[in-house]
C-alpha cells in the first residue's frame, strides 16, 4: 500500500500527461525560435536510440533464468544445483547477504529511481524533439503551394470561395485556385459568399510583416502563402463536372453553401429583430462575427477584458453547455441534460457554418463538459490534452498563431482545473438558472485568459475579473432568447420581436456595464505587447499550479 500511494504521483495517467504535454512543449517552443535541423535529429536519435536499447535490454532480462529464487521450482533439482558454484545450496543467500532478501518495496522503489526514470525522461526528451520536427515538416508544406513561385508576376486565376472576412473599409476572401490557396483584399462590394467561383486578374504578392503581427505565419496556419491587393473580380458560373473528385467537391460546396446559406438568413433575421448595436453583439456572442460595431464600444470590451466574449471560442461555447445542463437539469436526469447540451453545441456549431475554428471550439467545449458531467478532473484535463495534441499534430501552427485556438485551450483548461474550487468560493450566489456555475466558470476561464489579452497590447482594467462575472454570466441567457427570436422571426417577425426583447435588455445590461468599466480611468493598466518571457513565466506558474491539482485528484481517485 506504501508503495502505491507512492507511485501515485506518477501513476500511467500522470505519466501519458506529461508526455502529451512534452510533445505540446516541442512545437510551442519551436514556434518561438528556429533550431538547427541538426540538433533535432541528433536528439531524436540520441533519446530514440536508448529508448530502444533500454527496450532489448528488458527483452532479454524477461528470459528464464536459474537464480536461486526459482530453483525452488525446478524439475530436476539435482541439476539445478549441479549449476550453482561451489560451496551454494538452492536457495541459500550469497555470501553478504546476512541471510536477508530487499523487500518487494525496495526492490519497486530502486527500479522506479534508476531506469525508469531514465527510461521516463529519454521519452519526454523524444517526444519533445518529435513536436519540433512536426513543426518543420508542417513549413516545408509550401512545396504543395505553387502560388508563390510566381511572386510579383501578373495572374489571371479561376477559384472557388472558401471564406469571406468583413471589415470596416474592406472586404478579404480565401481563395481555393489550381495553384494553391490565395488571400484576395477588396472593397466591400460587391460581396462574395462561400462557393463562388471568382475569376481574379492581379499581381501574386507575399504577405509582409506588420510590426509584431507576422502575418505570414497566421496566414501560413490556413496554407495560405500568397495574396493580391485590389485585383480585378468576375464573378463566374459554377460549372459542374463529371469526374468523381469534382463531384464530391461539388457536393461538400453544396453542404457548406447551405449551412451558409442558414448562417446569413440567421444573421438578417438578427437585424430586423434588434436594433444596432445590440444586434451585432447578439450576432458576436452567437457566431462569433462582430459586424460593424463602434471603435468606441469595441475599445471599452477590450479594456474591461470582456472582448473574448464576442468571440466563437471554446469558452463561449462552454458557457452555453453549462447554463443548458443547469436548465435541463431541473427537468431531466442528469445524463439527459448532458446530452442536451452537447446538441445544443452542435446546433451552434452548425449554425456558425461547422468552419475548422468552431469544430474545434465545440470539440473543447464538450470536454469542459465532460468535467462537470463526469466531475473527475484528471478525466478531462486528459481528454483536454489529447484533443490539443491531435489538433496540433494536424496544424503545428494554431499554437502560436490561432488566437480562437489559444482562447478556447486556456479557457477549458481553467474550467476543469479551477471552476469547482471557485463554486466553493462563490457559494453566497443562487444556483438558479445556473448561475452560481457561470459565475464560477467565467472567473475561472478568465484566470487563464487574462494573461493572453494582456499579451496583445493596449490596456485593460484590473477589475476585469469583477467585470467577466457581471457580463459573461449573462452570455447564455442572450444567446438562448437571441438564438430563439432568430428561429421565431422566419415564421413571425412580430413573435420574433417579442421573443428578442429580453436579449436586448440584456445586452443593454451588458453595454452598460461594458462602458462603466472601461471608463474607469485610474482602474487601467497600460502597457505595450507583454515581454515573451513574462508571459512564459505567468503561464509556467499556472501550469504548475494546474499540474499540482491534476496529480492531487489523481492521487486521490487512485
Amino acid at each position: 500500500m506504501e508503495l502505491n500511494e507512492g507511485l501515485c504521483y506518477d501513476s500511467p495517467v500522470a505519466r501519458i500527461a506529461l508526455f502529451l504535454i512534452s510533445f505540446l512543449a516541442g512545437v510551442f517552443s519551436r514556434s518561438f525560435f528556429n533550431i538547427p535541423s541538426e540538433w533535432v535529429y541528433l536528439g531524436i536519435g540520441l533519446t530514440g536510440g536508448i529508448l530502444l536499447f533500454s527496450f532489448i535490454l528488458e527483452r532479454a532480462k524477461s528470459q528464464p533464468s536459474i537464480s536461486p529464487g526459482n530453483l525452488t521450482n525446478c524439475p530436476q533439482l539435482s541439476e539445478c544445483e549441479a549449476r550453482l558454484p561451489a560451496g551454494r545450496q538452492v536457495g541459500a543467500p550469497r555470501a553478504g547477504e546476512g541471510g536477508l532478501r530487499p523487500s518487494e518495496t525496495e526492490v519497486a522503489g530502486n527500479e522506479f529511481s534508476g531506469k525508469f526514470f531514465l527510461k521516463k525522461m529519454s521519452l519526454v526528451v523524444f517526444l519533445f524533439f518529435l513536436g519540433i520536427l512536426r513543426f518543420d515538416l508542417y513549413e516545408n508544406n509550401i512545396q504543395d503551394d505553387f502560388l508563390h513561385l510566381h511572386y510579383g508576376e501578373e495572374m489571371v486565376l479561376d477559384g472557388a470561395v472558401l471564406k469571406s472576412i468583413p471589415k470596416p473599409n474592406s472586404e478579404q476572401l480565401i481563395v481555393e485556385t489550381g495553384l494553391g490557396k490565395l488571400r484576395v483584399v477588396k472593397a466591400v462590394y460587391p460581396q462574395y459568399k462561400y462557393g463562388d467561383t471568382l475569376k481574379i486578374s492581379g499581381k501574386i504578392e507575399e504577405p509582409e510583416v506588420f510590426g509584431a503581427i507576422d502575418n505570414k505565419k497566421l496566414l501560413a496556419k490556413d496554407l495560405v502563402y500568397s495574396e493580391m491587393i485590389f485585383p480585378e473580380i468576375e464573378k463566374k458560373e459554377n460549372l459542374a463536372s463529371e469526374n468523381s473528385t469534382a463531384r464530391f467537391s461539388s457536393l461538400k460546396i453544396k453542404f457548406f453553401s447551405f449551412l451558409f446559406m442558414v448562417k446569413d438568413g440567421f444573421e438578417k433575421k438578427l437585424r430586423l429583430i434588434l436594433p444596432e448595436p445590440h444586434a451585432s453583439l447578439a450576432d458576436g456572442m452567437l457566431l462569433g462575427n462582430q459586424g460593424f460595431l463602434e471603435k468606441g464600444l469595441v475599445d471599452n470590451f477590450r479594456k474591461s477584458g470582456t472582448i473574448h466574449i464576442l468571440v466563437l471560442s471554446g469558452y463561449n461555447i462552454t458557457i452555453v453547455g453549462i447554463f443548458t445542463m443547469a436548465l435541463f437539469g431541473m427537468i431531466f436526469p442528469e445524463s439527459v441534460a448532458w446530452l442536451l447540451a452537447v446538441a445544443a453545441i452542435s446546433a451552434f456549431t452548425l449554425m456558425s457554418g461547422a468552419e475548422a475554428a468552431a469544430v474545434r471550439s465545440a470539440l473543447m467545449a464538450v470536454i469542459g463538459l465532460l468535467a462537470f458531467r463526469a466531475g473527475r478532473k484528471n478525466t478531462a484535463l486528459l481528454a483536454l490534452m489529447w484533443a490539443a495534441m491531435f489538433m496540433v499534430l494536424w496544424n503545428p501552427l494554431l499554437m502560436r498563431f490561432d488566437r480562437g485556438f489559444q482562447l478556447s485551450f486556456l479557457a477549458t483548461l481553467g474550467l476543469i482545473i479551477a471552476s469547482s474550487f471557485f463554486q466553493k468560493i462563490f457559494s453566497f450566489i443562487p444556483k438558479t438558472l445556473g448561475l452560481r456555475e457561470n459565475a464560477a466558470a467565467s472567473f475561472a476561464a478568465q484566470i487563464f485568459v487574462l494573461p493572453l489579452l494582456l499579451s496583445w497590447g493596449g490596456e485593460i482594467s484590473w477589475l476585469s475579473p469583477l467585470a467577466n462575472i457581471l457580463i459573461a454570466s449573462v452570455v447564455p441567457l442572450v444567446m438562448l432568447f437571441g438564438f430563439l427570436g432568430g428561429i421565431f422571426s422566419f415564421f413571425s417577425l412580430g413573435l420574433g420581436k417579442i421573443i428578442a426583447g429580453a436579449a436586448y435588455i440584456l445586452i443593454a445590461y451588458q453595454i452598460y456595464l461594458v462602458n462603466f468599466f472601461g471608463g474607469l480611468s485610474f482602474s487601467m493598466i497600460k502597457f505595450g505587447f507583454l515581454p515573451i518571457s513574462l508571459l512564459l513565466f505567468i503561464y509556467a506558474a499556472l501550469f504548475y499550479w494546474s499540474w499540482i491539482r491534476f496529480r492531487s485528484s489523481n492521487r486521490l481517485q487512485t
